[in-house]
């Protein structure tokens, strides 16, 4: 009991001062940009509310989402945009949208469309709340589905976290990438498209909410 306290207590302190290091190194951003600032404090107050209340979740059995969640720092989507040249006119399509945290980075810095694919009903009525909060609605779309069951949008990118998915919605995931042929660009995250390998791709090590990761970014 005293040893789970202990390693409870120093993941909360490790999770925060974390975080904590990503918010610093981001604040030039912040600066310039308020709603970014604006959505990441809302976020982490979110977090941390959560992490708090993770021992209770614990005792009585309570799983908190449904799949395993995680996040992209700003300053990641920054330098992960820069590898897209994306413009006003393109759509962003986030397959496992969660909280729309990347997406309404894209939102807010390039003014584009977006759209969230999620199956988890508290995920994505955050993301709906931090749109409207943050003036960004019109330009958020809205699907709530398993990927398994619900074809894919038109968009120009499209975000996966291959990490979050079983093995039956990734390989569903890399034949319908596999077979297109119009010009899109699809960012990976902590796992490579085997289908694709051989198409032009680029790869960062960047920070996540849950450490350093590869990314994979295709371009088709």
């Amino acid at each position: 009991m005293i040893y789970s306290f202990f390693n409870f207590l120093y993941c909360f302190i490790k999770h925060v001062l974390y975080r904590f290091w990503l918010t610093i190194v981001a604040l030039p951003l912040y600066f310039m940009v308020w709603r970014l600032a604006l959505l990441e404090f809302v976020l982490f107050l979110e977090e941390c509310f959560y992490l708090l209340l993770s021992p209770f979740f614990m005792f009585f059995k309570i799983r908190r989402y449904e799949t395993t969640y995680g996040t992209i720092p700003f300053l990641s989507l920054r330098q992960i945009s820069t590898l897209l040249d994306i413009k006003s006119t393109d759509t962003i399509c986030d397959c496992g949208s969660g909280k729309g945290k990347c997406l309404l980075y894209f939102s807010i810095m390039f003014r584009c469309q977006v759209i969230a694919i999620e199956s988890v009903s508290y995920l994505i009525k955050i993301h709906q709340c931090l749109s409207r909060l943050l003036g960004q609605q019109s330009r958020h779309r809205f699907i709530f589905d398993s990927l398994l069951t619900t074809d894919l949008p038109k968009a120009d990118v499209y975000f996966i976290s291959g990490l979050d998915f079983d093995n039956s919605v990734f390989a569903q995931l890399q034949r319908f990438f596999a077979a297109c042929d119009l010009p899109i660009k699809i960012v990976c995250i902590g796992a490579p498209f085997t289908h694709l390998q051989c198409k032009k791709q680029d790869m960062v090590i960047l920070p996540c909410s849950w450490g350093y990761c590869e990314i994979y970014i295709y371009h088709l």
